[in-house]
């Protein structure tokens, strides 16, 4: 387990500070349910900012790729992640639920003295998450019987659906 990272949000912002690092998925407890392998690194970049209205805010980066389940064949398949968020701090959690309007505006975070980098990163790639991850049309690795079905646990009930028109040209 790497030692904790922290900073203090606000200031961080407020002085445009850069921290940079890597963090090993085994490190990060929340995403384990989600993944089909934990033999990875994710690759991190905070960027404290103000913005246009000189309120303090993060610029938070994630890179790396997951091993995911396919949801079509439920075999391994790898994920690209590629985030980008912007966050603006806020001092109080009434001001998290202000301009709910604002769809296109920056998603809000309660400012913290001792912020933990690890938990917010964890944070931003577990909203990322595709619901029903899949390989892309026609790249699943789904095993072919020999009678040309496949292995595909739903492959039986899909057969069931279908008219039994072998059963209709005997007759």
């Amino acid at each position: 387990m790497s030692e904790q990272v922290t900073v203090d949000s606000l200031e961080f912002a407020r002085s445009g500070k850069t921290l940079s690092g890597n963090f090993q998925l085994a490190s990060l407890a929340r995403l384990h349910d989600q993944l089909a392998s934990l033999d990875a690194t994710l690759a991190y970049e905070l960027n404290g900012c103000l913005d246009e209205k000189g309120q303090p805010g993060l610029h938070c980066r994630v890179r790396g790729t997951l091993k995911l389940t396919c949801q079509r064949c439920l075999e391994p398949m790898d994920w690209e992640v590629v985030l980008d968020s912007q966050l603006l701090l806020v001092t109080t959690e009434a001001q998290l639920g202000e301009d709910e309007d604002e769809l296109d505006g920056p998603d809000r975070l309660l400012a913290q003295k001792e912020m933990d980098v690890r938990a917010l990163v964890e944070e931003e790639v577990l909203l990322g998450l595709p619901l029903a991850p899949r390989h892309g049309e026609g790249r699943c690795r789904m095993a072919v019987t020999q009678a040309g079905t496949a292995s595909h646990p739903l492959a039986v009930l899909a057969q069931l659906a279908r008219p039994d028109t072998d059963k209709r040209d005997r007759e």
